[in-house]
Formats: C-alpha cells, sequence, structure tokens
C-alpha cells in the first residue's frame, strides 16, 4: 500500500474468515517498511461440496483503508475415487530382435501411465500417458517372449472371467497361458496371464484374443494380436573345393552358401 502497515494478529486472516473452508496464515504481525511487502497463505480446503465464500480482511494502520476487505470465492468438489478405464486397442508387432507395442489411452483426466512387464517377469517399463506406444529391444531371435497382460477390476462388484480364447487366421502363432483363468475377481483385484508369439513361418502373423466375462458393457472384450516371423535358419556352411599345401603357406579354395 505504500504506507507502514501493521496486521495485528498472527491468525488475523482465519479469525476473520466468514467460512471454516478457508484458513489464513501470516507468520506474525508485520511492520512493512516503504515499499516494502509482506505475505500470507490462504488455504481452500472444503468439507462439503459446493460453492463456498467467504471475506478476508487485513487489519492495518493505513488511515484510509484499515480494514482492507477481499472477497474469496471457490467451489468444493467430490473426490475423483475411480480408477481410470484400462487402455484399449493393444496390438504387438514382431521385429527383429525386438517387438513394437501400441495402444490407445483412456481419457481419463487422472491416467498417468503403462506398465508393461516381460515374463518372465526380468524386465518392467513406464510409459508415459500420451506416449501410446513401446518398443521393447535387447531380444533374441528364435526365442520367444511372453507379454503378461493384467485384467484389473475397477468397479465395485466382482468381475468373473471365464476363459480366454484366441482365434483367426494365425491364432496357432500365438499361445496362451491361462492357468489363473477362470477367476473371480473382486473389486479393484487383479489376474493375469501370459501370451506367447512363437511362430513356426515367416511374415506377417495376426489374431484375435477375446477375454470372456460377465461385464455389462464389455462381456467380450477384443484385443488384435500382431507379429511378424523371421528367418533364424543359419546360413549353409562354406563348401571347400580345394586345399593346395605350398612352401610356407597354405591355399584353400571354396564355393559361398547361396544364403550369402
Amino acid at each position: 500500500m505504500g504506507v507502514t502497515e501493521q496486521v495485528e494478529s498472527r491468525h488475523a486472516c482465519s479469525l476473520l474468515c466468514t467460512q471454516a473452508d478457508y484458513l489464513g496464515f501470516l507468520d506474525s504481525p508485520a511492520v512493512v517498511t516503504a515499499s516494502g511487502s509482506v505475505t500470507f497463505d490462504v488455504l481452500f480446503n472444503p468439507t462439503t461440496t459446493g460453492s463456498k465464500t467467504a471475506t478476508i480482511t487485513i487489519d492495518n494502520n493505513d488511515s484510509n483503508e484499515g480494514s482492507y476487505e477481499i472477497t474469496l470465492t471457490g467451489t468444493g468438489i467430490a473426490p475423483d475415487t475411480t480408477p481410470p478405464a484400462e487402455v484399449t486397442g493393444l496390438t504387438a508387432t514382431a521385429g527383429n530382435a525386438q517387438v513394437t507395442l501400441s495402444w490407445t489411452d483412456p481419457t481419463d483426466v487422472d491416467f498417468d501411465h503403462v506398465e508393461i512387464t516381460l515374463s518372465p517377469a526380468t524386465s518392467t517399463y513406464t510409459v508415459s500417458a500420451g506416449t501410446e506406444t513401446k518398443t521393447i529391444t535387447g531380444l533374441t531371435n528364435g526365442t520367444s517372449t511372453s507379454v503378461t497382460f493384467t485384467i484389473r477390476n475397477i468397479g465395485t462388484s466382482s468381475l468373473t472371467v471365464s476363459s480366454v480364447t484366441l482365434t483367426g487366421t494365425n491364432a496357432s502363432e500365438f499361445s496362451l497361458n491361462t492357468s489363473s483363468i477362470p477367476a473371480v475377481v473382486t473389486a479393484s483385484g487383479s489376474v493375469t496371464f501370459d501370451v506367447t508369439f512363437n511362430p513356426s513361418t515367416t511374415g506377417s502373423k495376426s489374431a484375435t484374443m477375446t477375454i470372456n466375462n460377465n461385464d455389462s458393457d464389455e462381456g467380450s472384450y477384443e484385443i488384435t494380436l500382431n507379429g511378424f516371423g523371421q528367418d533364424i535358419t543359419p546360413p549353409d556352411p562354406l563348401h571347400i573345393t580345394a586345399i593346395t599345401e605350398n612352401q610356407n603357406s597354405i591355399t584353400i579354395t571354396w564355393e559361398a552358401s547361396s544364403e550369402g
């Protein structure tokens, strides 16, 4: 205010608020020198929902505004206790010693990240919301790697998962480990199962995985699986055609494999 001011009480603000949903704090009564300042905090902590108003009064010795009032407004809302929805449209595409997972995030504002665990559980990856893809490298061609799927029950009633099935042209190229299913998943609980891609031939492979359950909206939840089988057969060995021994050397002649 450009003049020396003094707030008369440590809790002057909170004592003068007209609603208990607001609290004001000042470390101590203060003398503010010319061109100086002092700060205090106001916390809005509603105990019920709905519109809240209060008046803060700053008591000071200013000759014009000895009691300076500020109107506070806020809206109390119920806390969000519902977990975010699951990702949708999950696909897995195999590459050279790697696999790329893609999906669509839910639209919930409190959705934060996706966790991906390889099975056996040797590595866990965290993918921030909005990324919607993860390429896992360092895999070994010719070995099968399982991906663990987690079914979480975000409702308030038990969820019965009756079965998980594979259909489609290349369903035999994928395998399931569903020893934990059928299962009854309690509210806020979860159950996991593994999917393994182990192609018998080269080329693009796809299948549809269906999670059968008693959810009223998604009783048959489908996920598309994609993979690519690569030829990992080692090339034929060199064909040696001649060995010539000289006085100080040996000359070996061979034919290269047709596979390069």
